[in-house]
């Protein structure tokens, strides 16, 4: 059963779009153990039904408001830091499974990458390979900005894998966080284990070249292949989704260049200005749409690290002041999204 996808009020300037998350399940049980009532559950975050949680896609609106209820209702600051390694058997999508046969830690890198639309569609990962490290970058396109709690969740699910696959042989040396440190972030550090940087331009593991050539134990190359059957035809069913990521992608890429127009996007995109917009309107969204929403998110994000007016205005891609200033006023009476 496919679940209607609901935005609630407090989640209105995220981009909804359809998710395989099947550790909401494992969410929602805990919630109940807590003795939340499961029909308060499923209004709060927004769900016709909490049925096939594990098997079927969700809203992205869902799963941002279930982890915001999880941090109300659990007196644990650390909660998403540390659910995985306490909670390794929670149900995982098939392409996680996937990866887990890789043959080495740099495969299941590059493997994660190449699906990453399949377990969440509006994540903008890469894989950068140098002499002497290896770069994993996650940056989300739909979740705000400051929402820490889902990366603090996927750098630890994907360590604790990567941990666990080679029986504790791949430590990264370094991870770095683009938001600001949180009150509790000697937590980070105690749960990775490494020197942990916040305030970067990204949110990345990094890894030592010889570490990326460890061999995952189990790999097993006939279930990979079958799996990524699988993989590769969700892929093609989902790909009509990925437009409204890809466009924001383009636009963070160049938001502070004069290249950051419908135009430009559309032409990188393979397509006109106009077949874009009309690509667009079918969920209901235009490029300017998704540009303020765009601006909007990094105009706080920016804020929250302590930049400046004049350098928010730049890094925006606005070409004065006031204009930044007038945008921001309007961001803050309206829903960014309803600018069509």
């Amino acid at each position: 059963m496919m679940h209607r996808y609901v935005a609630r009020k407090y989640a209105s300037s995220m981009i909804d779009y359809p998710v395989y998350a099947p550790v909401l399940s494992s969410f929602v049980e805990i919630l109940i153990s807590r003795g939340i009532d499961r029909e308060k559950i499923r209004v709060i975050i927004g769900l016709d039904s909490l049925e096939n949680l594990s098997t079927e896609p969700v809203s992205s609106v869902a799963l941002h408001n279930l982890v915001t209820l999880l941090r109300e209702k659990l007196d644990d600051e650390g909660f998403f830091l540390h659910f995985r390694r306490d909670n390794a058997s929670a149900p995982r999508h098939f392409s996680t499974w996937m990866s887990d046969n890789c043959a080495t830690v740099g495969d299941l890198l590059m493997n994660l990458c190449q699906y990453s639309q399949l377990t969440n569609i509006a994540d903008w990962i890469r894989c950068e390979n140098s002499a002497n490290e290896t770069h994993l970058s996650c940056r989300n396109l739909s979740f705000d900005l400051e929402h820490r709690l889902y990366y603090e969740y996927i750098f630890s699910f994907l360590l604790a894998r990567i941990d666990r696959l080679t029986q504790g042989g791949a430590q990264p040396t370094a991870i770095e966080f683009c938001y600001a440190e949180p009150e509790y972030g000697d937590d980070y550090r105690s749960a990775f284990s490494c020197p942990v940087y916040f305030g970067r331009h990204r949110n990345a593991i990094i890894f030592d070249s010889e570490t990326t050539k460890l061999k995952i134990d189990g790999h097993d190359p006939h279930l990979f292949s079958t799996l990524k059957r699988q993989a590769d035809q969700q892929i093609l069913d989902i790909d009509p989704k990925v437009l409204i990521f890809n466009v924001k992608a383009l636009i963070i890429d160049t938001l502070s260049h004069d290249q950051c127009n419908a135009e430009t996007i559309a032409s990188r995109l393979h397509m006109d200005k106009a077949t874009l917009n009309r690509k667009l309107k079918k969920f209901g969204l235009n490029f300017q749409a998704i540009l303020d929403n765009t601006r909007y998110e990094f105009s706080r994000h920016y804020g929250s690290l302590g930049f400046g007016t004049d350098e928010i205005t730049h890094r925006l891609g606005f070409s004065e002041t006031s204009s930044y200033k007038r945008a921001l006023k309007r961001w803050q009476l309206k829903d960014p999204l309803d600018l069509s």
